[in-house]
């Protein structure tokens, strides 16, 4: 073998094993590469698995035959069956009986199509038998190798549909009390057409009023009315109000309107926002009573309409603030709600006036110092002043107490003072006095019948000032007659007055020339009783909050009570309810856990709401009550006394009103020290 030879083969073995070497590399390369690959693939499956078993949104993977492959924790932990039982049990055995046939219809489509399938709202039971509402989002992936079933992703969705639902209930309870009381909300574009309404009126739709103007709706000279208050509203801001009264097709109608800006988040303005309540009815039925000439005809119909009145408003107070719990995120909504209680309570301040001119209020009688009720309003009376007009306090040393309800001496009182300080544009003097008096029908035959001979504590505001014509004067207690500009007085405030003094078994005079000034008096009844009962006991901070306590609410109205239900189960009550004087007998009888009375002062046929109060206290000695009322018979005043420390709650009545007077009385009783003192007696 020559040298060349060797050199061949020793490069040829050396090739070879270089070759190997190579190859072995090669190996522990590609090998180290797959366990790497392996790795990252073990690490993706445990990244991906563990973002399926703790997404909030259940998933699964089913058989035609609905038995489960697989699923994520999320399922498990929200339903609570076994894992053997998902695998084995076709899993639409625990859906709601009312929703499978329409969930088998859409399984069906699902098994004979390729497209994503999304499955109607069922409710859905979990192993303790609590229904969740689920919503389903499938895709039929059978003939996939890889997957071979059907993906199931689930959302629960209960919180969303009992929202909506509460939602849906609230706003059938608002559309239903705006309904009752003709009131409409809406927006208005820059350019002032409709963009939004709710509850139309006068048989409008809201497709036929989006896009239209106030020029589409109103005759011309109210059109103009309309627009101008959009343009204050934007170009100035505030709060706007008018009326527009106008004919269509020879029907009347009157409209209270009210504006204010709407904005957007970024503070621009983009429109407004506003209110119209339909008050023809109401205006209309007042004209006509101005025209009658018997004061009690009248007293009679604007009594009745107050009354009806009072109900409705009570339903749309208490639900608009209901509705504004479930609204408080959203401004623009809870901004509908503040205009519509705006308006109610322009309309319960209506009612409340035509309630005192018909002699059917709801009145807090107490024993009180006359002296003492005019010195506590002497400084408002002050301020509401100008410098040009001086208030006088002529008043006896010695005055008899007398029985009325405070606060509505007082509005009495300074309604006359209002009128004094119009009546005298260029100043003057208003005088209050008090004195010790006798009427006596055999020495004055012009007193009016109703007067009886006693003694009267009388009280007359005098003023200078431009004084009234005999003309004047023939109507001054008729309801709505004003000698006062356009929207500028009501009318109302002296046969409230009038009213007010009639229902105390009172009397008024008023005597008045021109540039002679008026002066006008209340007779009040003297009370004999003992004065101490006029005392005060020591100041008191506020009474500790009183949570969980059984309360009987009683009203024949079940709109009324079943609203007063929901304010007090919010506040953490447990509720008793009775639509009669009987029924709620039958529960105080029956229930020991009662813990307070909410009783209406007219219950409608049956045991009236006194009457269920004395069967309460002879069953339940020291059981607390709280009286409501919006409206009283004249010919019930005597039959329905009220004890004077017992809570008067009137209607309408505020959420905050009704949680105050029951906290009271419950700390009240839970407290035997603080059981003398007289209750706040309700909203003045």
């Amino acid at each position: 073998m020559d040298a060349l030879t060797t050199i061949l083969i020793a490069a040829f073995c050396l090739g070879v094993i270089l070759a190997f070497v190579a190859s072995i590399v090669y190996v522990r390369r590609q090998r180290l590469r797959e366990a790497r690959q392996l790795a990252e693939l073990a690490e993706n499956r445990r990244f991906y698995l563990a973002l399926i078993d703790n997404n909030l949104d259940t998933l699964a993977v089913a058989d035609a035959d609905g038995r489960l492959r697989f699923y994520n924790k999320s399922l498990v932990d929200l339903l609570g069956f076994s894992p053997e039982s998902l695998r084995t049990t076709d899993f639409r055995v625990h859906i709601h009986p009312e929703d499978r046939p329409r969930f088998d219809q859409q399984w069906q489509d699902l098994l004979e199509g390729k497209d994503p399938v999304n499955f109607d709202p069922f409710r859905y039971a979990d192993i303790w038998g609590n229904y969740h509402w689920k919503r389903f989002i499938t895709r039929n992936m059978l003939d996939d190798p890889d997957i071979r079933g059907l993906i199931l992703s689930s959302s629960d969705i209960t919180d969303l549909i009992e929202t909506m639902d509460a939602l849906r209930l609230t706003e059938q309870r608002i559309r239903v009390a705006l309904n009752g009381a003709d009131i409409a909300v809406f927006n208005l574009d820059l350019a002032g057409q409709f963009t939004w309404v709710f509850n139309p009126l006068f048989g409008h739709t809201v497709e036929f009023l989006m896009g239209k103007t106030g020029d589409d709706l109103f005759p011309p000279h109210c059109a103009e009315r309309f627009d101008a208050m959009r343009r204050r509203v934007i170009a100035e801001g505030g709060n706007v109000t008018d009326e527009l009264d106008y004919l269509e097709d020879g029907e009347r109608h009157i409209l209270s309107v009210q504006m204010e800006r709407l904005v957007d988040p970024n503070g621009r303005v983009v429109g407004v926002v506003g209110s119209a309540a339909d008050i023809t009815r109401l205006r209309t039925g007042y004209e006509k009573v101005q025209s009658a000439h018997r004061m009690e005809a009248i007293g009679k119909l604007t009594g009745g309409i107050a009354h009806d009145f009072n109900n409705l408003l009570a339903v749309i107070v208490g639900n608009l603030e209901l509705l504004k719990d479930h609204v408080s995120a959203n401004p623009e909504l809870s901004h509908f709600v503040d205009l519509a209680l705006g308006a109610a309570d322009r309309g319960a301040g209506l009612t409340r006036s035509l309630l005192a001119f018909a002699r059917k209020q709801s009145l807090d009688i107490s024993l009180v110092d006359p002296n003492r009720v005019l010195a506590e309003i002497a400084e408002l009376m002050r301020r509401s002043l100008p410098p040009t007009i001086r208030l006088v306090f002529d008043a006896a040393p010695t005055v008899w107490p007398c029985r009325a309800d405070p606060g509505q001496l007082q509005n009495a009182i300074i309604n006359l003072v209002v009128n004094s300080r119009d009546a005298m544009p260029d100043g003057g003097t208003i005088t209050i006095s008090t004195s010790n008096t006798r009427l006596d029908r055999d020495e004055d035959r012009s007193l009016p019948a109703d007067v009886e001979t006693a003694d009267y504590v009388l009280i007359c505001v005098a003023d200078n000032g431009t004084g009234m014509t005999p003309d004047v004067l023939e109507h001054v207690f008729e309801p709505f007659f004003t000698t006062k500009p356009v929207g500028v007085g009501s009318g109302l405030g002296l046969p409230m007055v009038y009213g007010f003094a009639k229902q105390i078994g009172g009397h008024l005079t008023l005597d008045s020339a021109p540039g002679k000034g008026t002066r006008v008096c209340f007779y009040l009844p003297r009370e004999r009783a003992a004065v101490r009962a006029l005392a005060r006991g020591p100041e008191r901070g506020p009474l500790p909050p009183v949570r969980g306590a059984t309360i009987l609410v009683v009203d024949n109205n079940e709109d009324i009570r079943t609203l007063t239900a929901a304010l007090l189960r919010r506040s953490g009550y447990r509720i008793v309810e009775a639509e009669s004087g009987a029924a709620a007998i039958d529960r105080l009888r029956s229930d020991e856990s009662i813990a307070l009375l909410i009783t209406d002062m007219l219950l409608g046929p049956g045991p009236n709401g006194m009457e269920v109060i004395h069967q309460a206290r002879a069953l339940h000695p020291d059981l607390p009550v709280v009286l409501m009322s919006g409206y009283t018979e004249t010919s019930e005043a005597n039959r329905l006394a009220r004890p004077p420390d017992m809570p008067l709650l009137r209607k309408p009545f505020r959420r905050q009103e009704l949680e105050a007077m029951v906290n009271e009385a419950l700390a009240k009783a839970a407290r035997p020290d603080l059981r003398g003192l007289t209750g706040s007696g309700g909203r003045q």
